[in-house]
């Protein structure tokens, strides 16, 4: 069991900064903040067929976590697989007619 008080040798410490580098909020160790980016993370489940549209971003970054969809101007995305997008609009992903559909994670930056 990781050891509340300190650093977790497993992955980030949840009760303090990252000893080994930025954490979510942007601290470092010594307490500094290093960035300030502007995002949001979307995530969903999308049923056999349905189509979603990825914000538009500056920049955003699509993930296939399960499934299949497919993606206007990608082609077919599998689990895994990640396509990075720069000032591309608001492209479709359509899920598989696979029963299960697909699960995406979609990051997105200002």
């Amino acid at each position: 069991m990781p050891n509340p008080t300190g650093p977790n040798p497993t992955g980030p410490n949840p009760t303090g900064p990252n000893p080994t580098g930025p954490n979510p909020t942007g601290a470092t160790a010594a307490g500094s903040t290093t960035f300030d980016v502007r995002r949001a993370k979307w995530g969903g489940r999308l049923r056999p067929g349905e189509a979603v549209a990825v914000p538009d971003a500056r920049l955003a970054h699509v993930f296939v976590a399960a499934g299949r969809v497919g993606m206007e101007g990608a082609g077919d995305l599998s689990v895994g697989d990640a396509v990075r997008l720069t000032e591309a609009g608001s492209p479709l992903l359509v899920a598989d007619d696979a029963p299960g559909g697909a699960e995406v994670l979609i990051w997105e930056m200002r």
